[in-house]
């Protein structure tokens, strides 16, 4: 595992790019910000659920990494990330709810089914993005926290592995 620690900093980097560049567009792309017309909220929390996917996986690539590397304060910070992102995309899918409820009625009759399929498909990537963050973030921190292995045969997760050793063990019993 050591020879693989050198790829730390690229991954991280590249999963660094893929969580903050998309963000930073999306604040670009809503700039100015006006909290206080509905409108515009609606607007913004309907774009920010089409740039979430791309930081779901820079996400997953940081957590794999450190799973793979067994970094455990690194996946303490994914938690602590995720957690921070969850509170977040509650209070949007609450915000985005009621928003939408706002506006509906400035939309014409013709644009309506339109309008509520956009909503329900925004909801939707929330609420995806919201549950697979909570998953993210709930194992990031059971694998920080979990018992560190007493010896080198604890260290073997594969199953692939895991029978080989087992047939090994049971081919010296065999011959002893």
């Amino acid at each position: 595992m050591r020879s693989t620690r050198h790829l730390a900093l690229p991954v991280y980097s590249v999963g660094a790019l893929l969580v903050f560049l998309p963000l930073i567009d999306f604040v670009l792309s809503v700039f100015p910000i006006r909290v206080h017309e509905a409108q515009w909220r609606f607007g913004a929390e309907g774009l920010l659920s089409r740039a979430l996917l791309t930081p779901i996986l820079g996400l997953l690539i940081w957590f794999l990494l450190a799973s793979f590397l067994e970094q455990r304060s690194m996946l303490r910070l994914i938690a602590g990330f995720c957690s921070l992102i969850d509170v977040i995309l509650a209070v949007v899918i609450v915000s985005f709810s009621l928003d939408a409820l706002q506006v509906r009625g400035q939309y014409p009759a013709d644009a309506k089914v339109a309008f509520i399929f956009t909503a329900v498909m925004a909801l939707v990537k929330h609420t995806s993005f919201f549950l697979a963050s909570l998953a993210m973030g709930m194992a990031s921190w059971r694998l920080a926290h979990r018992p560190r292995p007493t010896s080198e045969r604890d260290r073997v997760t594969t199953p692939l592995l895991s029978h080989d050793i087992a047939g090994a063990k049971k081919t010296s019993r065999v011959s002893s």
